[in-house]
C-alpha cells in the first residue's frame, strides 16, 4: 500500500469529466497474477512497467538477479502518489473505505484500494527509454478516477534509473488546501533488501559513516508506521545482508520516510506481504490546475556505488536561494493562501487573519556559510509583524527562541531586507529549514515574496528596489 494507505491505519476511529481522458467506463478489476508489461534494459539493469496498473514499476534488477520490486496489491511498486483535500475526499457523496477515510484525496498511480488498475492512456517504449501516462484511481475510493493524469520518463544509464515524473491536475474544486507532503516517488523493495542506510550528519559529502534506519512496523494500528529523518546528501537505500540493493537519490527532498513492515524479516518476493518502504517526501500546495514535476534517481548496486554516483552528480552550491519564478519552490502555508497556479516571479499571499507560517522547504546549509538572508517582500499591513525562523538538525520543530525580527515596512512597496541570525547563538550548525512567521495580520492582508535567500547579500535594510 502507498503511504498514505499505511497511514490510514492510525485514522480509523461525481467526478466531474474534464476532458475525454478522464473516461466515464468502469475500471476493471486487475488479476493480480496477470500483468502487460513493457521493458527497457541496458547491460547492466532492466526495468519493467505493468501497463494494467498505470505503468507503475512492478519489475527492477540487476542484469541476471532478482526482481527488487514488491506488488502485494496496488499501493507498492514504484509509483507517483499525491495528497491533498479534502478530508475526507467523497466525490458526488461516494464514500471512502473506512480506514482511508483520512486519506482525503490520493490519486495513486496503480489503482485503487479495490483493485481497479488506472487506465494507460499513452505509451512509448524506445529500448533504452520508456513513458507513459495514465488517469490514476483514487486509493481509498470504489472505481473513481481522478481529475487529474500522471507522467513517467524513464532513462537507462549504467546501473541507474533517471526518473522524471509529473502530475497535470484538472480538479473541478478550485479550492486551495493546505500543502501536504507527497511521496516523490514511492518506492516498495522485496522483504529480501530490509536494511536502510542514509547520512544524517552535518558533514555531507566527505564520506563520513553512515547510519542503518531500524524501523520495523510489524502491522497492525500505529501512529508512527513509518521512520522519517532528514539527509542533507538527499538519498538513501534499502540492501540485502552482503549490502547491495537499490538507492534513492531525489533531487528535491531531503526528508524521506521509510521502514519495514512484516514480522518476516530478509527474505520474500514481489507477492509476499512483507515489504521496506522509502519515500522521499516533501511538503507542497497541490492545487487544483497545478503542473507538479519532479526528478528521482534509482542507483542498483552496492552502498558504496550508490553514495558515489550521488556525489558525482550533486553540485556543490551553498542554500538557500527561492526564486518563485516558476514555481513555489517548496513553501507552505498555515493561516494563509496565494494566488494559485500558476507562480509568476512571486508568491502574492493573503492572510486569513491572525498569525501565520509560511515555511521553506527542508533543505541544508551550514550556519557558518550563510550569515545573513535576504528577503525581498511588499508587506501590506497595518499592525502585522514578521520574523524569520530557523531549525537545526537538533530540533524538531520551530521555535521564538531560534528567530530573528523582520522589520518589514506595511505600506505594500516592495523592498529588500537583510537578516542576520549569525549574531544569534542558537544559529550554528546544521540549518535544515526556515520559515517566516507573521504575528497580528488582518483579514485580507497581503505580503507578495519575490526572493528569500543568499544572494545579494547584504544589501541595506529598507532599500527600496
Amino acid at each position: 500500500m502507498n503511504i498514505g494507505s499505511w497511514l490510514g491505519w492510525a485514522v480509523v476511529c461525481c467526478a466531474v469529466v474534464v476532458s475525454s481522458v478522464f473516461a466515464e467506463e468502469e475500471a476493471p478489476e486487475v488479476d493480480r497474477t496477470k500483468s502487460r508489461m513493457s521493458y527497457i534494459e541496458n547491460d547492466r539493469i532492466k526495468l519493467g512497467v505493468d501497463l494494467n496498473v498505470g505503468g507503475a514499476v512492478t519489475y527492477l534488477a540487476e542484469k541476471g538477479g532478482d526482481n527488487l520490486i514488491n506488488s502485494t496489491d496496488w499501493g507498492r511498486q514504484i509509483q507517483m502518489s499525491f495528497y491533498s483535500g479534502p478530508i475526507p475526499f467523497e466525490p458526488n457523496g461516494k464514500k471512502p473505505m473506512g480506514f482511508w477515510r483520512g486519506l482525503g484525496w490520493n490519486p495513486i498511480q496503480a489503482g485503487d484500494s479495490y483493485a481497479h488498475g488506472s487506465k494507460v492512456v499513452e505509451h512509448r517504449n524506445e529500448g533504452d527509454k520508456l513513458y507513459v501516462k495514465c488517469v490514476p484511481m483514487q486509493w481509498p475510493l470504489n472505481n473513481e478516477p481522478g481529475e487529474c493524469t500522471f507522467e513517467c520518463w524513464y532513462e537507462l544509464e549504467g546501473n541507474v534509473v533517471k526518473g522524471r515524473y509529473k502530475l497535470n491536475n484538472s480538479r473541478s474544486d478550485k479550492k486551495q488546501y493546505p500543502g501536504r507532503n507527497q511521496e516523490l516517488p514511492a518506492v516498495y523493495a522485496n522483504g529480501r533488501w530490509s536494511r536502510i542506510f542514509t547520512y544524517l550528519g552535518d558533514k555531507p559529502f566527505t564520506g563520513a559513516p553512515l547510519t542503518e534506519i531500524a524501523h520495523l512496523w510489524k502491522g497492525g494500528p500505529t501512529n508512527e508506521p513509518w521512520g522519517r529523518w532528514q539527509t542533507p546528501e538527499r538519498w538513501a537505500a534499502m540492501v540485502d545482508r552482503e549490502g547491495r540493493g537499490l538507492g534513492v537519490w531525489s533531487r528535491q527532498a531531503t526528508e524521506f520516510n521509510g521502514g519495514y513492515f512484516g514480522t518476516v524479516v530478509g527474505e520474500g518476493g514481489a507477492a509476499d506481504l512483507q515489504t521496506n518502504y522509502l519515500g522521499p517526501v516533501r511538503r507542497e500546495i497541490i492545487d487544483h490546475n497545478i503542473e507538479y514535476e519532479y526528478s528521482t534517481h534509482l542507483i542498483v548496486g552496492s552502498l558504496e556505488e550508490i553514495r558515489q554516483y550521488v556525489y558525482e552528480k550533486t553540485p556543490r552550491t551553498v542554500s538557500p536561494d527561492y526564486l518563485f519564478k516558476h514555481s513555489r519552490d517548496g513553501w507552505v502555508y498555515d493561516g494563509a493562501t496565494d494566488s494559485g497556479w500558476p507562480i509568476r516571479d512571486e508568491l502574492d499571499i493573503r492572510f486569513s487573519g491572525g498569525d501565520a507560517m509560511l515555511a521553506g522547504p527542508p533543505d541544508f546549509w551550514l550556519a557558518q556559510d550563510v550569515p545573513g538572508i535576504r528577503i525581498k517582500a511588499a508587506l501590506l499591513s497595518e499592525n502585522a509583524s514578521c520574523a524569520l525562523l530557523w531549525k537545526t538538525s537538533k530540533d524538531s520543530g520551530f521555535s521564538d527562541a531560534r528567530s530573528k525580527s523582520v522589520d518589514m515596512i506595511g505600506d505594500g512597496v516592495s523592498r529588500d531586507y537583510t537578516v542576520e541570525p549569525s549574531d544569534c547563538p542558537a544559529y550554528q550548525g546544521g540549518i535544515v529549514q526556515i520559515a517566516l512567521k507573521i504575528k497580528s495580520a488582518a483579514p485580507g492582508d497581503t505580503l507578495k515574496i519575490d526572493y528569500v535567500g543568499l544572494s545579494g547579500y547584504p544589501c541595506n535594510k529598507g532599500e527600496i528596489k
